[in-house]
C-alpha cells in the first residue's frame, strides 16, 4: 500500500470488492462451455498490446491473482487418458481423466504468476497461467 501516492485502505477494499463479485460471478458460468470464441490473431493482438501498456505503465498497476485451491496431481498414465480440445473445455472444472497438448502462441510474461497465450491442435486459443513457478 503506497499512502504517499494517495492510494490507500479505501481504494484497496474497492479493488476486492470488485474482485470478490468478479469470481462469484466467474463460479456461475462453472460446467458451461465458453461462448466466447475470438478470433486467434485477435487475441495475439490484444495481449501485445497489453504486454506493450503493461511496460510503459507498470508502476501504476496493482496486479491481484486469485489462485484456485490446489488438488491432487493426476497420478494415471498417460494412456489411460483422453485427449481434449480447447473448445471442448468446460469453465471452472477440472478436467479429470483427461490431457491437452498446448503450444504457447506468444512470449510468456511474469506478473502474479507466469502468463502466456496457447493453442492446440485446432488452433484454438487459451490463456495459459501458471503459479509457483521458479525464477529463470
Amino acid at each position: 500500500m503506497d499512502t504517499r501516492n494517495g492510494f490507500g485502505l479505501p481504494q484497496m477494499l474497492q479493488i476486492l470488492d470488485k474482485q470478490k463479485k468478479t469470481l462469484a460471478l466467474a463460479r456461475s458460468f462453472r460446467g458451461q462451455r465458453s461462448s466466447n470464441t475470438p478470433l486467434r490473431n485477435e487475441v495475439i493482438l490484444c495481449y501485445t498490446l497489453q504486454q506493450m501498456s503493461r511496460l510503459r505503465f507498470d508502476r501504476h498497476i496493482v496486479h491481484i491473482s486469485f489462485v484456485p485451491p490446489a488438488y491432487p496431481p493426476c497420478e494415471r498414465g498417460l494412456v489411460t487418458l483422453q485427449k481434449i480440445m480447447v473448445k471442448d473445455l468446460l469453465l471452472e472444472t477440472h478436467h479429470w481423466g483427461f490431457y491437452i497438448t498446448l503450444r504457447t502462441a506468444v512470449s510468456p510474461c511474469r506478473m502474479t504468476g507466469l502468463m502466456s497465450l496457447a493453442d492446440d491442435e485446432n488452433q484454438d486459443i487459451i490463456t495459459l497461467q501458471l503459479y509457483h513457478q521458479e525464477e529463470e
